[in-house]
């Protein structure tokens, strides 16, 4: 026995023994193995087919051992199925507490990629933006729901869908689904990211709609805590996951009560009845909380609480003399009254003391392509989200056709359409969707609205990609539909804020001419870090630095104005130290004046006084073109792109010169003649 238990170890709890000395002195004894569950039964087996055998005289004849298994009385099948149900609605509680998180994401990944703003900017009500997301997130919800329904059906799960229970169940899961879906909305104002928000809700129900449910279950059984868990319980039923968790959980251990005598129903106040009634409050409550953080007009008047149109303008030294022009005819002149935007004393400083836009005063006339340029960080942006009322202004006065835009910022909208600097596209929906969508939202005639939308498909160059979803389209074509839908509905101003970012040369030729298309129509507002684009469509310019208009005017007038002359790109055959020598001197001789801008791969830039004459340039270049060693040339007057770099670099040494003056002052009043960190 002990050779076999060896060769056997993993059969170790198959072996038993017994001890029979005499059994007329004494009772034999066995010894069987507890966890077997027929170790004893065997024993006696053996017991008795050794006293039979040993009185018989012969290993020949065996006794035969049969187990019948009493069947389960009816209590005792209730009581297991009862057990089945509990361990049932266990799991069923975790795939329910994920489902608000999947709701949450998709809204306030609208609000991050500014989709949700570009469709108010579209006319869209907040409250049919609401409403049309709770009907279609409760729809999808419903089949969920009576797939789960169903589920039970088939398994015959009579907790949940037996004649008397069928009802609560179906209220308890419907308004888990209204309930849970009013509270993602709620919480989604907490969130910027919706991969944050998505994990932080699912996590948040799992905890409430499954670990609080059992922490309170474990605390009501025991004796010590039972009053803690009650309370707790009163405490929980606030948040809706938990409500359908402790429903659920419920509906199983009634099975097990009414096992045992119980005559509750699952109606009982106790089993689903306080669930109910909490998420019936709960609804609205979590739909009162959307509306309200949500409301313009709220968020209006909490805007203005800190807006100050009267407040006096800021004082800006060495303004330029057309900037101030250009405040003057706004202010007073009655040819500009007609202007279709109207910017006066524009300020904006963020909450934490930076100030983006500072006396910022223009106007737009109508049918005018309006170059709005400026370093990273310099306001424009921050000017087109306030004038598209993504922001509020600080202080000071913006209009858009006659309509301003914290007072009447409803009707402001009616005339704007707003391409923004980054695509505001929804990955799913395909270029023509997003065009259907948006010409339903400027409220675009049925009729008409295929019309529009080939029209629009066409202009931008989009026809190939009609069918293609958003988030597979290139960078350049999704720019292509961000400016396709700002232009729908016909706006009489159109804001593009770096429509042509991502795009090859040939599609942002396609762009300018539909601007020159729809600006015979309304007028364009344009920022882009593509300079040639402002020479190309634009036909008044301004430039801002540091959040303050430091020019404005005409191409011409501007290029004339900061302009210092003429350049020369000239490229030569050979790449010698010699002949840069050769054709620097030379340029230094012929035009007294001339500034080598840079020189890289065999060309030269060269700039030239404005007093040179066109034609004595060419005739001297051409006179010396073997000397030089000239493959090919060309004479041009000062760019935009040159004005803006030239600008850009006055603006910067003249902050650079105020920043050295305050710090002096500073220096000054603190009595220090050298370096300290108070004055910094």
């Amino acid at each position: 026995m002990l050779e076999t238990y060896s060769a056997h170890p993993l059969g170790y709890e198959r072996y038993g023994g017994l001890t029979c000395s005499d059994a007329a002195v004494g009772s034999p004894t066995i010894f069987y193995n507890a966890s077997s569950l027929h170790s004893p039964g065997i024993g006696l087996y053996d017991l008795y087919n050794s006293i039979f055998t040993t009185s018989k005289g012969s290993q020949d004849v065996l006794l035969t051992t049969v187990v019948n298994v009493m069947p389960k009385t009816l209590q005792e099948q209730d009581a297991m199925d009862s057990l089945y149900a509990m361990m049932i609605a266990i799991i069923i509680m975790i795939p329910f507490t994920f489902i608000p998180s999947t709701y949450v994401s998709w809204i306030v990944k609208e609000k991050a990629c500014k989709a949700r703003h570009l469709q108010s900017v579209s006319g869209l009500y907040f409250s049919l933006y609401w409403l049309t997301n709770f009907l279609f997130d409760i729809a999808s919800y419903i089949i969920t729901m009576f797939l789960v329904i169903f589920v039970f059906l088939i398994f015959d799960r009579k907790e949940y869908v037996a004649r008397n229970n069928v009802g609560a169940t179906i209220i308890l899961f419907f308004l888990y689904g209204l309930s849970g879906v009013a509270m993602a909305y709620a919480l989604s104002f907490l969130f910027s990211e919706h991969a944050s928000a998505q994990n932080t809700v699912m996590l948040a129900n799992f905890i409430a709609g499954f670990l609080l449910v059992l922490c309170v279950a474990v605390l009501s059984i025991i004796d010590s805590t039972k009053d803690v868990g009650s309370i707790l319980r009163w405490v929980f039923r606030v948040i809706p996951s938990y409500c359908v968790g402790e429903g659920i959980s419920n509906l199983a251990v009634l099975r097990l009560e009414t096992a045992l005598g119980s005559t509750k129903s699952a109606w009982s106040m106790d089993v689903t009845g306080w669930p109910i009634v909490y998420m019936l409050i709960e609804l609205p409550f979590f739909v009162f909380v959307t509306i309200f953080i949500d409301h313009p007009g709220r968020r209006q008047r909490s805007q203005r609480l800190f807006h100050r149109p009267d407040a006096p303008p800021e004082v800006i030294e060495d303004e330029d003399e057309d900037v101030v022009k250009e405040r003057e005819d706004v202010l007073h002149s009655e040819e500009r009254k007609s202007d279709l935007v109207d910017v006066k004393y524009l300020r904006k400083v963020y909450g934490n003391g930076k100030v983006a836009v500072r006396n910022v005063t223009f106007g737009i006339r109508p049918g005018e392509v309006f170059g709005f340029l400026g370093t990273n960080g310099a306001g424009k942006t921050t000017t087109i989200s306030i004038l598209c009322q993504e922001f509020y202004p600080t202080s000071g006065y913006a209009s858009v056709c006659g309509s301003d835009i914290v007072n009447e910022s409803r009707e402001a909208l009616r005339y704007i359409g707003y391409c923004p600097q980054f695509d505001a596209t929804l990955d799913l929906l395909t270029p023509e969707e997003h065009l259907w969508v948006y010409a339903g939202i400027r409220g675009v005639s049925y009729a008409q609205r295929r019309a529009v939308v080939e029209g629009l498909l066409k202009m931008c160059e989009l026809t190939p990609y009609r069918g293609t979803l958003a988030h597979r389209l290139s960078g350049g074509n999704r720019r292509k539909l961000s400016v396709a839908i700002a232009l729908i509905g016909g706006p009489r101003v159109v804001f593009l804020d770096e429509p042509s970012a991502g795009m090859d040369p040939v599609a942002r030729r396609g762009l300018w001419n539909a601007i020159e298309t729809v600006a015979d129509n309304c007028s364009v507002v344009l920022t882009t870090h593509h300079l040639e684009e402002v020479e190309a469509v634009a036909h008044r310019v301004a430039i801002m630095v540091e959040g303050t208009l430091e020019c404005i005017g005409n191409k011409t007038h501007l290029k004339k104005k900061f302009g210092t002359g003429f350049e020369v790109n000239l490229r030569v055959s050979k790449d010698t130290e010699e002949l840069r020598h050769t054709v620097t001197t030379f340029f230094d001789e012929r035009f007294h004046g001339a500034k080598l801008i840079e020189y890289r791969a065999r060309r030269f830039t060269f700039e030239l006084p404005g007093t040179t004459k066109l034609s004595h340039t060419f005739k001297l270049l051409q006179e010396h073109h073997d000397m030089l060693h000239i493959t090919d040339y060309n004479v041009s007057q000062t760019s935009i792109e040159q004005v803006f770099l030239q600008i850009s670099e006055e603006a910067e040494h003249r902050m650079e010169r105020e920043l050295e003056a305050r710090i002096e002052k500073k220096r000054k009043a603190c009595g220090c003649f050298t370096c300290c960190t108070c004055c910094s």
